[in-house]
């Protein structure tokens, strides 16, 4: 079944070549990857709660190109069966990591909920890791939804919102990564002390770049998790309105600043991060 196949690449991470190539395989065969892929990702989960090093990204692209897969309306019964499944243990097991409100991050001297990953010396609260993963416990929970199945997707969508909450739509300049609309690593009207820690961490902050913007990418990432969420509130009972309305400011502050780093030429667009 060429539906099957289509599972069976996604599951796996092979994506639009695979997709090109046409293969038949058993729904069978990729309950079998499903799962295999699920147990390293267990695993994948387990390394990181132990610590917090690097590697959510992988197994939540899988879950984003999944969700894809299910709302493009692909696949028979068994491959979509497979599919929401894997969403489903995948998000779960990110929200179970997700740091919950009481642990103290070292740069911000502040309690924060997410999914802090080991870029410098100590665990932080990023952005870039941060919107993959995001956007896969949202989908979860936007599937959830759709399932009927509104007490497990509330709880993930609380996960993202909490992460949310601290790191970018916070007013708090100790928390927040967002000034003015535009992510940065520690914003100008944050104390001197988080401004000291994070050069810590990181090793300097020489010309002030911690205030400056993040790479364009970064912005990207998180803002892409927060229309993930989004679209999980859209398909809530009881969507919070006034939270809908702060995360459509943040995107659109990233969109706009975006927009202002394209450069067009004659031959297409060239970003220039500024």
């Amino acid at each position: 079944m060429r539906s099957a196949a289509i599972l069976l690449a996604l599951v796996a991470g092979a994506g639009s070549a695979a997709l090109a190539a046409g293969g038949h395989v058993d729904s069978d065969a990729v309950l079998a990857e499903a799962e295999k892929r699920y147990k390293k990702m267990a695993e994948t989960m387990a390394s990181y709660s132990r610590t917090r090093e690097k590697g959510l990204k992988a197994p939540a692209r899988e879950v984003l190109a999944l969700s894809r897969f299910l709302d493009l309306g692909a696949g028979d019964a068994a491959a979509r069966k497979t599919a929401r499944r894997y969403i489903a243990k995948t998000a779960q097991a990110f929200a179970a990591a997700c740091v919950p409100r009481g642990r103290v991050s070292y740069a911000e001297n502040r309690t924060m909920r997410g999914w802090p990953v080991v870029i410098g010396k100590e665990p932080e609260f990023e952005s870039y890791q941060f919107g993959y993963v995001a956007g896969a416990v949202a989908a979860g929970a936007r599937h959830a939804y759709a399932s009927g199945d509104v007490e497990k997707a509330s709880l993930l969508v609380a996960a993202v919102v909490g992460a949310f909450e601290d790191g970018f739509l916070t007013s708090d300049p100790e928390r927040t990564k967002v000034d003015k609309g535009v992510v940065v690593f520690v914003p100008r009207r944050a104390s001197a002390g988080r401004r000291r820690r994070y050069a810590e961490v990181h090793g300097s902050d020489e010309g002030g770049c911690l205030a400056g913007p993040q790479a364009l990418n970064h912005g990207l990432s998180a803002a892409t998790g927060a229309i993930h969420l989004l679209r999980a509130l859209a398909a809530a009972p009881d969507a919070d309105e006034a939270l809908v309305e702060r995360l459509r400011g943040y995107v659109l502050g990233v969109a706009r600043f975006f927009n202002q780093n394209l450069i067009s030429r004659r031959a297409g667009c060239h970003l220039n991060a500024k």
